[in-house]
């Protein structure tokens, strides 16, 4: 599987400013073309990279070549929020 991390600059809700969220999909697409599905408005791409879930763990590596963009390592905290 694959994710980007986007952080939402201007929310449209009640939310606060600056809070990252994970956007995971099937290596089959492409980060660029996940990236320009979701870059609209206050919201920017932060990173990028490869995830699995193992045993109840979440681990995040790599990079995205399409918009070079690397993995982090607190990528995987966030992540997990999703597939936890």
């Amino acid at each position: 599987m694959k994710y980007l991390i986007v952080k939402v600059l201007k929310p449209t809700d009640n939310s606060e400013p600056g809070l990252e969220h994970a956007i995971v999909f099937p290596d089959a697409l492409m980060h660029r073309s996940v990236a320009r599905a979701h870059h609209v408005g206050q919201v920017i791409v932060v990173s990028a990279g490869f995830c699995s879930f193992k045993n109840g763990i979440v681990s995040t590596w790599g990079r995205s070549e399409s918009i070079r963009m690397d993995s982090r390592p607190e990528d995987a905290d966030i992540v997990a929020k999703v597939l936890g």
